[in-house]
């Protein structure tokens, strides 16, 4: 009897000894990886230093973000119509997803624009002006490039979400064409994004930081995940990280979920007038608009074209 009990009382010791052995060893590992990511942090951070590659003062307050999920939006002929009807502008629906317009009188733009007055001089012209954002003003197309917003924040490159506003030679706002996505829905609960600094980490590990450059800001906004069915899109939180020296400004697009760089395509405004043409091209031949719209964007790619090769 007393044997069975002094059994016992081993086994719940040796229990209790492996216990804390795995608790102490468990403890060692965490200590052994932090100081492992101290050690990586610290040598990134020597590394920038080494290079004098700076970040300014930088500001995210969101930790965390949901995937979305944003249909296609079809335009109707109502709205399109109420569109023409604004003064100063003629307004088709090409297709379902694409709507041309054509300002009355070319509209110059002032020397010096900012980005606030370009937003003001568009609003009257388009459809729901407010759902858009000035990106830049393309100056091998000569063309003002506006991106859609979903959650005020604007949907980097995509072809269902884009407004360009053609310029002439003299710097004058002569047509646009406009797609659009409809309502967006949470895909799945929020997800853990990577810290700001890591998502400089991974362009300065992919050799896209350069001496001497400056992170002057981040923003976030949405890029394409995955295509789904029926046309609809997936779309992940993604810092737009702006990089600076004395050649100028870049712009470089991070995951902030999965801490990936993604790469945009560098003919993407050609593909969408590509794309464009195709549609304007099935528009009646006594379409007043067909042709001198058919002329400019012609016009527009062979003009690409020439400086790539130039």
């Amino acid at each position: 009897m007393q044997w069975g009990n002094i059994k016992t009382v081993f086994i719940l010791c040796f229990l209790v000894l492996d216990v804390f052995l795995l608790w102490q060893f468990m403890e060692k590992q965490k200590q052994a990886d932090i100081s492992v990511l101290e050690e990586q942090n610290s040598s990134i951070e020597s590394q920038l230093e080494a290079e004098n590659i700076t970040i300014g003062d930088i500001e995210i307050e969101t930790t965390e973000e949901p995937y979305i999920s944003v249909h296609p939006k079809n335009f109707t002929e109502e709205e399109v119509g109420l569109l023409g009807a604004k003064e100063g502008v003629q307004a088709e629906m090409v297709s379902d997803n694409l709507i041309a317009g054509r300002f009355e009188e070319p509209i110059p733009l002032p020397a010096n624009v900012e980005k606030e007055d370009i937003e003001e001089m568009v609003r009257p012209y388009v459809f729901n002006p407010g759902e858009y954002t000035f990106w830049e003003w393309d100056e091998e197309l000569n063309a003002l490039i506006f991106f859609q917003k979903k959650n005020d924040r604007p949907i980097y490159y995509n072809q269902s979400a884009l407004l360009i506003v053609y310029l002439n030679d003299q710097d004058e706002m002569t047509f646009y064409t406009q797609t659009m996505l409809g309502e967006a829905e949470i895909q799945e609960n929020n997800q853990t994004m990577i810290q700001p600094r890591r998502a400089v980490e991974i362009l300065y590990n992919r050799g896209a930081l350069y001496p001497e450059d400056e992170v002057s800001d981040m923003s976030i906004g949405y890029l394409t995940r995955v295509p789904l069915e029926d046309g609809v899109q997936v779309f992940a939180p993604t810092y737009n990280i702006t990089v600076t020296n004395e050649s100028g400004e870049r712009k470089f697009l991070v995951n902030a979920l999965e801490g990936i760089q993604s790469t945009v395509n560098d003919e993407f405004y050609q593909e969408f007038i590509q794309n464009s043409l195709v549609n304007i091209n099935t528009l009646n031949e006594d379409n007043e608009m067909k042709e001198p719209l058919l002329n400019l964007l012609n016009g527009k790619l062979q003009e690409e074209n020439r400086s790539e090769t130039e």
